[in-house]
């Protein structure tokens, strides 16, 4: 493995959506919150008198608001509520930290007397937010003060920071031959250094992607693989494969962090044409532990001719689009094909469940797989194989343009992303909002995988 540079339990998230909308919009939280801990925070350090420790309780109230909704949302990703809440509340705490580190001690009073809660407060914001935020936000926090630039940059809190966030924020777009790109929802919060991938060894193109990690496959010679992170520029080339993949390869990076395991432990799956049997797929699976490749014995005799570039994974299940819609299972090592499905449109995950998203006229419907054993069902029966997630209108009136060569790019967590011309937009599925993003050029062709901004060490 090359190394260039480095770079909690995880949240329950609240169910009720009454109590979601609580969170929400309440507005100690949502506005009342920001202001008004800022202005606290920045007085604290004037006040001696008997006002001090009000105002000291009432400060710890906000934060540990604060800290809730980190911990209730960040799955959900309220983005617009975690973001600004944490870039302000921080870098307040933090000034006010590094002011103390010059030199600029607060009055004797309250010195003697919050002290202790100020470095209560400090390390409080710093062991239970700052892990939930994507990594080009926690770079910015290094430069102000030496306390988190220690801990930001410690092993552990990398560790930490690969379990606690796994919101996907950005999506990685690139026409095969060509350098990649990436687009985001959040460009001032989430990004990578190195957009080319210029630290690996060879011109590469973007597999698949998995809680931060990519997977790579070379343009040159044996066309290797390579598994790297972006943000951390650490990358391991893997051991050539026992089968011919193809190029481009049907290859899908499975890598779920786990609160015990400090290195990324991690597999890859890859369906390839069958040698033996006409029209067949076998598959072909790497694991990380093992640092080897095994082929399995399944093989799908079906014609499904699949997209190399549709693979997803959900619920310890691998699917990519075709003719038909198939499915290998990781745990059980087993494939199978689901007939109820068209393929037009794209495959992504919603709500941990796989999802199809297609464009009908000026609408966008989003499908999540309802009922994966439709296939062995009496023909009788009323259950379906998909239901529908979300609709999700577009049109003039609601984008401001008029509806030109529309095309989904990807869709995956909270986010879908399509565009109409020229431009790009996403759709949020929790607050059902339409927005505008940065206008990089799409084409048809190109491969778009979402991208986890995480610190995941291999």
């Amino acid at each position: 493995m090359q190394r260039q540079s480095l770079g909690s339990p995880s949240s329950k998230l609240v169910k009720n959506e009454q109590q979601q909308q609580r969170f929400i919009t309440t507005s100690e939280t949502h506005n009342q919150l920001p202001s008004s801990s800022i202005s606290t925070i920045n007085g604290l350090l004037l006040y001696g008198d008997d006002q001090c420790k009000q105002k000291q309780d009432e400060l710890k109230k906000k934060l540990l608001r604060f800290i809730l909704i980190i911990h209730e949302f960040a799955e959900i990703s309220l983005l617009s509520i975690i973001n600004q809440l944490a870039i302000q509340l921080c870098s307040n705490v933090l000034s006010c930290c590094n002011a103390m580190d010059r030199g600029k001690r607060p009055s004797k009073p309250f010195a003697v007397r919050s002290n202790k809660m100020f470095m209560d407060l400090k390390d409080i914001i710093r062991e239970n937010a700052l892990p939930f935020l994507p990594a080009k936000l926690l770079f910015k926090f290094r430069s102000v003060c030496r306390d988190w630039k220690l801990q930001i940059s410690a092993p552990f809190f990398a560790h930490n920071q690969s379990l606690s966030h796994r919101v996907v924020l950005s999506f990685i777009l690139q026409t095969p031959g060509k350098p990649p790109s990436i687009i985001s929802v959040d460009p001032t919060s989430c990004g990578v250094p190195d957009p080319l991938m210029s630290f690996l060894p060879e011109q590469v193109d973007i597999r698949s992607s998995s809680n931060g990690l990519l997977c790579c496959q070379g343009q040159s010679g044996d066309k290797p693989y390579y598994i790297c992170n972006p943000v951390t520029r650490e990358w391991k080339k893997l051991p050539k494969p026992i089968a011919d993949h193809g190029y481009p390869s049907a290859i899908v990076l499975i890598f779920e962090p786990s609160l015990l395991n400090f290195e990324a432990d991690y597999k890859l799956v890859c369906a390839f044409p069958s040698n033996d049997f006409d029209d067949a797929t076998e598959f072909e699976i790497y694991s990380s532990k093992e640092n080897s490749w095994r082929i399995s014995g399944e093989i799908c005799f079906a014609n499904v001719k699949i997209d190399p570039s549709s693979g997803v994974y959900a619920n310890g299940v691998v699917y990519w689009r075709g003719r038909s819609l198939l499915a290998f299972d990781l745990t059980k090592d087993r494939s199978q094909t689901f007939n109820q499905f068209y393929s037009n449109g794209i495959l992504g995950t919603v709500d941990g469940k796989l999802c199809k998203a297609n464009f009908h006229g000026h609408t966008i419907t989003v499908d999540v797989l309802d009922n994966a054993h439709y296939n062995t069902m009496q023909m009788s029966s009323t259950s379906r194989m998909w239901k529908q997630r979300e609709k999700i209108t577009v049109n003039k009136d609601v984008l401001g343009v008029e509806l030109f060569d529309p095309a989904l790019i990807g869709v995956s967590g909270n986010f879908l992303v399509f565009k109409i011309g020229e431009k790009n937009f996403y759709y949020d599925f929790q607050t059902k909002e339409l927005k505008s993003m940065s206008p990089i050029s799409y084409r048809k062709n190109m491969i778009c995988l979402p991208y986890v901004n995480s610190l995941a060490s291999l």
